[in-house]
């Protein structure tokens, strides 16, 4: 089953590489390549030392963010620019999603500029 992917993928990565040389040349292509590995690098380093167990407390995100680093640094460091595309892709959609909770609207306090609080202080006397 696995082979019948990985055959497609390797020709669509070919297909994919030519078009990027002829457009950008080899140079360019070179330069991709090397900033990916690094890139692929330090995420396979944060991977490693990022930490899943809390005391005894097991965190199942922690489980989906981690192979999602692995798989990320693996694309970046394989030769290939669909493979940097994934890559960069699996990167970023799990900051898009965090960060697409947090702007949600919520009009629950309705102030009026014109309503007047009147607040009557009673000093008592300290013995």
């Amino acid at each position: 089953m696995l082979k019948f992917l990985i055959i497609p993928y390797i020709l669509i990565e070919i297909l994919v590489t030519w078009i990027f040389v002829s457009i950008f040349g080899g140079f360019a292509f070179k330069v991709e390549v090397l900033v990916s590995v690094i890139i692929g690098i330090f995420t396979l380093i944060k991977f490693g030392n990022f930490r899943q167990i809390d005391g005894n407390f097991f965190y199942f995100d922690a489980i989906f963010t981690k192979f999602g680093l692995l798989l990320a640094g693996i694309f970046l460091i394989l030769p290939g620019i669909l493979g940097d595309i994934f890559g960069i892709l699996i990167l970023c959609a799990p900051n898009r999603i965090s960060n697409s909770q947090n702007f949600t609207q919520n009009n629950t306090n309705n102030y009026d500029k014109n309503e007047i609080i009147d607040v009557e202080i009673i000093e008592e006397d300290k013995k």
